[in-house]
C-alpha cells in the first residue's frame, strides 16, 4: 500500500501488515475506498476491510466485517461491502451507523440476481439510490432503511466493467463498459456519454476511431481507471484506457460536460510504467487539480511516480524523480467540433483556417518541439506539418489549415520535450475556404 503525501513524494505504509495472498508480477490489486463518519475505508479483495482515521496509520477495521471485500461503499448511514469471491452476487450492510456490527441488530445482506450468472463489478450511490452494477445487469436500492427497501433491477442489457470508472457527478452516476460510457441520472434513466466515439469504444480499428486510426483494447477494461472535476469551468470526466495491442493505461480521454464533447490525451510516462490510479486533489492554492499515478504492475519495482493534468488544454506534468535526460513524446488531440455547430454557409467550405498560439516552458537550456496536423473526423487526412522549436518560457504562433468534413473537423499538436513542462494553446478560427489542395 503506497500513500502520497502533500510533497508529492510515496511513502510505503508499513503500519499494518496487510493480510491475503503475495501479490505476484502479473497481478493488480485495484483498491476501492470510501469514507463514512470521518474514517476512510479501503477494501481490494484479497484484503479484510481497512481503515484510517489520518492517512498516516492503517488497521483493519475491528468487528466482524465479511472477509475480503473488493467493493466499500457508504450510504444511508451504513457501510456496504460486496465483491467477495465467497459471495460475488452479495452486498453485506452493517447495523445503522455501526462499522464494526454486521450480524444482528440491523445488518443483514442482499442478494442481486443476473440472467448470466454474473458478480458484483461496483457499488456506488446517490442520496436517493444505491446502484449496484455486475457486468450485465444494474440493479438499485431505493429507501432509508432496510425494513422499506425496494430491490429493483433496472437494466439487464449492460452494466459496468470497471469500478474505478463510476464517478458521481452532477445529476447521476458516470461508468464505463464495453459498450460505452454512460450517465445513471438521479431518475435512473441512462444516457451514452460516448456516442461521438462509439467505434472506438468498441474496438473498432479503422480511421474513422480516431485520427490516428487506434482503438480502444477491449482485453483491458477492467483496469480503466476514472475521475470528474466538479469545477464549474471544467465539469470534465477523465477517464484512461489501453488502445490497440497495448496493456498500459496510457491515454485520457476527456468528456467536457459543458459542451458535451470528446478529447483524447496522451500521457507521458515511462516506457515500463502504466497509469494505475487517479484522484483529484487541491493544491496550495486552494485549485482542484487532477492527479494519477504510474509505474510498473508489480509489487517489486521502485518507480512509482505522479502526474498532474491541470486543464484538458495542458499536458501531464510530472513530480517526483530526475528526467531531465529523458525524451519525451506525446500527443494531445483537440475536442470534436461537429459540423452542426458552424453556421450558415460555412457549413459548405472545405478547409478553416485557425490560429494557434502555443506556449511552452522547459527546464533551463532544453528544447521543445511542436508539430501541428489538422485532420477531418472521419476522414484523417493528413495536412501541413509545422514544428516550432522552443527554449525555455518562449512562444509562437502559427495559422494552420484544417479539413472540414461531413461531420466535423479537429486538430492534434505533438510534442517532444526533455525536463519538466508546462503546455498551453490557445486558438480560434480566423477564416474559412473553398480550397481543395493547400
Amino acid at each position: 500500500l503506497l500513500s502520497m503525501k502533500t510533497t508529492g513524494i510515496f511513502n510505503a505504509e508499513t503500519d499494518v501488515a496487510l493480510v491475503g495472498a503475495p501479490v505476484a508480477s502479473s497481478q493488480t490489486l485495484l483498491w476501492d475506498t470510501t469514507v463514512f463518519t470521518g474514517i476512510m475505508l479501503m477494501a481490494n479483495g484479497s484484503d479484510n476491510l481497512v481503515e484510517t482515521s489520518n492517512g498516516t496509520t492503517f488497521a483493519a477495521t475491528s468487528g466482524s466485517p465479511p472477509s475480503a471485500p473488493r467493493y466499500v461503499e457508504a450510504w444511508k448511514n451504513r457501510v456496504f461491502l460486496s465483491g467477495r469471491d465467497a459471495a460475488p452476487l452479495s452486498v453485506h450492510y452493517c447495523a445503522d451507523g455501526d462499522r464494526t456490527t454486521w450480524t444482528g441488530s440491523d445488518a443483514g445482506t442482499e442478494v442481486v440476481t443476473s440472467p448470466v450468472g454474473d458478480f458484483v463489478t461496483g457499488i456506488r450511490s446517490l442520496e436517493n439510490y444505491l446502484a449496484i452494477f455486475t457486468q450485465r445487469t444494474i440493479t438499485v436500492l431505493l429507501g432509508d432503511h432496510p425494513d422499506d427497501w425496494t430491490k429493483r433491477t433496472i437494466y439487464e442489457d449492460h452494466g459496468c466493467t470497471s469500478h474505478r470508472t463510476i464517478a458521481r457527478v452532477n445529476g447521476g452516476l458516470v461508468y464505463a463498459n464495453d459498450q460505452g460510457v454512460w450517465l445513471l441520472n438521479a431518475d435512473l434513466k441512462r444516457m451514452e456519454l460516448s456516442k461521438e466515439i462509439r467505434p472506438y469504444w468498441s474496438g473498432d480499428n479503422s480511421t474513422e476511431t480516431n485520427a490516428l486510426g487506434v482503438a480502444r483494447n477491449l482485453g483491458r477494461s477492467q483496469f480503466m481507471h476514472a475521475v470528474y472535476d466538479p469545477t464549474p469551468d471544467k465539469n470534465r470526466y477523465y477517464i484512461w484506457v489501453s488502445e490497440g495491442s497495448s496493456t498500459k493505461e496510457d491515454v485520457c480521454w476527456i468528456f467536457h460536460f459543458n459542451t458535451g464533447q470528446w478529447s483524447r490525451m496522451t500521457t507521458f510516462m515511462d516506457a515500463d510504467q502504466t497509469s494505475q490510479a487517479s484522484c483529484l486533489r487541491e493544491d496550495t492554492s486552494g485549485n482542484i487539480q487532477v492527479y494519477f499515478a504510474a509505474g510498473a504492475d508489480d509489487n517489486t519495482s521502485n518507480n512509482k511516480r505522479v502526474y498532474k493534468i491541470s486543464s484538458a488544454q495542458s499536458f501531464a506534468s510530472r513530480t517526483g524523480g530526475d528526467i531531465t535526460a529523458t525524451l519525451k513524446t506525446g500527443i494531445l488531440t483537440s475536442p470534436y467540433i461537429p459540423q452542426v455547430q458552424l453556421l450558415g454557409i460555412l457549413t459548405t467550405k472545405r478547409w478553416v483556417d485557425i490560429f494557434l498560439k502555443l506556449t511552452g516552458t522547459t527546464t533551463a537550456s532544453q528544447n521543445v518541439t511542436y508539430t501541428f496536423r489538422g485532420f477531418a473526423i472521419d476522414t484523417a487526412v493528413d495536412q501541413r506539418t509545422i514544428s516550432q522549436t522552443f527554449t525555455s518560457a518562449s512562444a509562437s504562433i502559427v495559422r494552420p489549415r484544417v479539413p472540414i468534413s461531413v461531420r466535423g473537423w479537429g486538430f492534434q499538436i505533438t510534442m517532444t520535450y526533455t525536463g519538466q513542462i508546462r503546455h498551453a494553446f490557445m486558438g480560434g478560427i480566423i477564416n474559412f475556404q473553398d480550397a481543395v489542395e493547400v
